[in-house]
């Protein structure tokens, strides 16, 4: 058999023709309050709402060579009227060729 070593993002080894997909999904909350004694008033100062994903691919080619293709996203929604929304997305491909 041949080396079998390719690293899969998820700490496991990838044999020849495996692949790998994992789809990681996050949503966060955050909010924090500034009380007033008079008049009795909480308003929010700082706080926001996070949206993140961030599905992949791996793929064994063969023992040398391996593909990877990604894509994450992230969205911010404030929730101090303040605050501004925030979105920003990457992706890409990786090509991992091992040498002997």
């Amino acid at each position: 058999g041949g080396r079998n070593q390719g690293a899969s993002r998820s700490g496991g080894r990838l044999k020849v023709s495996d692949m790998d997909i994992q789809f990681n999904f996050s949503l966060r909350e955050g909010i924090t309050y500034a009380s007033r004694q008079n008049p009795t008033i909480r308003e929010i100062v700082e706080g926001s709402r996070v949206l993140t994903f961030a599905p992949s691919v791996e793929y064994q080619v063969n023992d040398l060579l391996s593909l990877r293709a990604f894509f994450d996203y992230r969205k911010t929604e404030p929730f101090n009227p303040l605050g501004f929304p925030q979105t920003a997305a990457s992706g890409g491909v990786v090509v991992r060729f091992q040498l002997q």
